[in-house]
């Protein structure tokens, strides 16, 4: 969509059947994974620099940084305005509410909101969960009959 950036990117993966809103930021030098049928809202930004602050006698600029890449495992909805940080994996199947800063990993199939964002419930109870874990995905890619607006 219009007025997305990429800057200070890196080593980025981006799936199959993927949408990303207008608006949206990637400023992801230590690499970004989006698997397949993600969606992405408006607005939202992916930084994957996560600068250290626990050195006491060095200034925040000089400690160096955490070097981990942004995962985000298939069938995922990011809400509009969500800010996901570096090191984080979204699980697959989740979701993640409007206006959430995702600091923290989120289990698959899990929804999560807030500032920072927390855990709220997951779709669906376990014993569901482990049959959705099982569905192959892969299914959905092998024809262009998927009725979606794209």
């Amino acid at each position: 969509m219009p007025r997305c950036s990429f800057e200070n990117y890196r080593k980025i993966d981006i799936g199959k059947y993927v949408f990303i809103n207008r608006n949206t930021t990637f400023s992801t030098p230590h690499g970004i994974k989006i698997g397949n049928f993600v969606m992405i809202g408006p607005n939202s930004l992916f930084a994957s620099v996560h600068h250290r602050f626990d050195d006491h006698k060095k200034p925040m600029f000089f400690q160096k940084p955490v070097i981990k890449p942004i995962i985000i495992e298939d069938d995922v909805w990011i809400s509009a305005n969500v800010t996901v940080l570096g090191s984080v994996r979204i699980g697959r199947g989740s979701v993640i509410a409007a206006g959430a800063v995702v600091t923290r990993d989120v289990k698959p199939f899990s929804i999560v909101g807030g500032v920072p964002a927390k855990h709220i419930k997951y779709r669906f109870d376990s014993k569901t969960r482990k049959k959705a874990m099982k569905v192959k995905l892969e299914k959905y890619t092998t024809k262009n009959s998927l009725n979606i607006w794209a």
